[in-house]
């Protein structure tokens, strides 16, 4: 964990593109391109975090410490639709400290903490969108939809690579290794569980910890996994862990900013409403069933 956290992302695999396609710290991951149909088509990850017309070139380059720092991010070409970005979660935000409310009609409090600003998981991989506001110069960090009228905690990890459209996306990194095994040998070997979670503090730039708890290893999961491969869902069903359904409901805000709309039940183990049920077909032609 010797890179910036943005080394991860910020890659395309042709080293005619990127100056050095390799990631010490990527232990599997692929490529996500987009379809040959234009530049506007919704491909998969780039709906989920941007929408517009594709940046194919990094504006910034240091070489110092062969780091792309815009990507597709600085690009007067490429508009940040509040639409279409991937939110994190208001409840999330707070719990792990990066803003003070959950309630992000709460303009003047759901904003980036100290703690979120001092976190480079945020400032390299992460953005903060203001809400839409009448008048004035339009930026990156405002909505550009009228109706999205509250702040937002945006992830930006993807088509962050100089050729943007062509980007390498980790599916596996070392940081999930430390912070895995922080979690199973909590129990047994406190110091060395510290010991993970302050490796992933230390590249995050954060100071250390001095004892640590499983509340403390899920924090940092979440801030180092958001938007990656399901990790939550996954974290939390490994932890027999209550799913918590509650989210605000968009379209409710729209017409009525004091309504949350209907909240989605939560999931508690076993999770039998997680899964669809076989159908009863499928039983009649298991193992246990003989051709006549």
């Amino acid at each position: 964990l010797t890179e910036e956290p943005i080394v991860a992302f910020n890659r395309n695999a042709e080293q005619q593109y990127t100056v050095d396609p390799v990631s010490k710290e990527v232990m599997f991951e692929c490529a996500f391109t987009e379809s040959n149909q234009g530049n506007n088509v919704a491909i998969p990850l780039a709906r989920m975090c941007k929408t517009g017309i594709y940046n194919f070139k990094s504006k910034t380059f240091d070489a110092s410490n062969k780091l792309w720092l815009d990507g597709a991010r600085g690009s007067q070409n490429w508009q940040h639709g509040g639409w279409a970005c991937a939110y994190w979660n208001p409840r999330l935000i707070k719990y792990i400290g990066w803003a003070v409310t959950d309630d992000p009609m709460d303009l003047t409090n759901y904003v980036p903490s100290a703690e979120a600003l001092a976190d480079k998981r945020f400032t390299q991989l992460h953005y903060f969108l203001k809400n839409y506001t009448d008048g004035g110069d339009k930026t990156i960090h405002e909505m550009a939809y009228n109706k999205t009228r509250w702040n937002a905690f945006w992830n930006d990890k993807y088509y962050r690579a100089p050729y943007g459209k062509y980007s390498q996306v980790p599916l596996i990194r070392l940081a999930e290794a430390y912070l895995t095994r922080a979690t199973l040998v909590l129990s047994k070997n406190a110091s060395q569980a510290l010991g993970d979670v302050n490796k992933i503090r230390q590249r995050a730039g954060l100071t250390p910890l001095k004892n640590v708890t499983e509340a403390d290893i899920e924090k940092e999961r979440i801030k180092e996994f958001g938007f990656e491969n399901g990790d939550r869902l996954l974290y939390l069903v490994a932890m027999q862990k209550t799913i918590d359904g509650q989210k605000r409901n968009p379209g409710a805000v729209y017409d009525n900013p004091n309504t949350d709309g209907e909240p989605i039940p939560a999931m508690n183990p076993p999770y039998s409403t997680m899964y669809v049920p076989l159908p009863s077909i499928e039983y009649l032609y298991s193992g246990s069933y003989q051709q006549p």
